[in-house]
This record gives C-alpha cells, structure tokens and sequence, in this order.
C-alpha cells in the first residue's frame, strides 16, 4: 500500500469550474463529469484555498502470477503492468477521485503524483 497526504479544498471558498475550461493534464478522467472545484482563498483557509488534508491511496494486491514474478525477479515495470492490467487503482486514479468529488484540487494531485503511463518512469 502507498498513500499521501493531499491538501483539501476550503469548503467556505471552492470555485466551481467546468471541466472543459480548466487546464486538466491528459490522463485526467474528463467523462467523469462536467466540473471540478479549484482553490481561491478566503479568511477561513487564511487566502490558501486549502483547509485540512486527506488522504489518496494505491494497493497492490497479489496473485500466483504477481508472486511468480516477484519470484523471477521481474522488473518493476512488468510487474506495474500486471498490477494495472489486473485492477490496481494507483495513486493519481485515487486523486482524480478525490478532484471529481470536489475534495482537493487538479494542481494539488498532479504536484504530489506524476503520470501513471507504463515507460513514463
């Protein structure tokens, strides 16, 4: 299991913003609704837009394949892929979740998060 701290939007100032019109990186999941929220600041988050944080988490879980990988000694990559192609939720597919339900922000998962493409490392 990995996980990280995110900071959370200000429930008191959130803006919301439709999806189309915010600056999203490629992998973002744009079928997943119309809006997003971004920060803006007020005097309750002291003009930081983030008020607490929470949490995004990545689990990998094993099959007999995975073992017998790790077994062979396998890179990392290969082993990733598996994981991926099996079901795994990484890291960045947890903040997008976080984004689409209004918890923290697009910039705020892509600075603790890099892009989740295979070769991408």
């Amino acid at each position: 299991m990995a996980q990280r701290l995110v900071r959370r939007l200000c429930a008191d100032c959130k803006r919301k913003v439709a999806i189309a019109d915010a600056d999203v990186p490629s992998d973002f999941p744009t079928d997943q609704g119309e809006f997003i929220y971004e920060p803006v600041g007020c005097r309750e988050c002291t003009d930081t837009g983030y008020k607490g944080r929470t949490g995004v988490f990545e689990l990998l879980t094993t099959d007999a394949k995975l073992q017998e990988m790790c077994a062979e000694n396998e890179s990392a990559t290969r082993i990733r892929a598996h994981a991926l192609a099996n079901g795994m939720t990484t890291l960045r597919e947890s903040g997008w979740e976080q984004v689409i339900a209004g918890g923290t922000s697009v910039e705020e998962i892509s600075r603790i998060t890099r892009g989740d493409l295979i070769g991408q490392e």
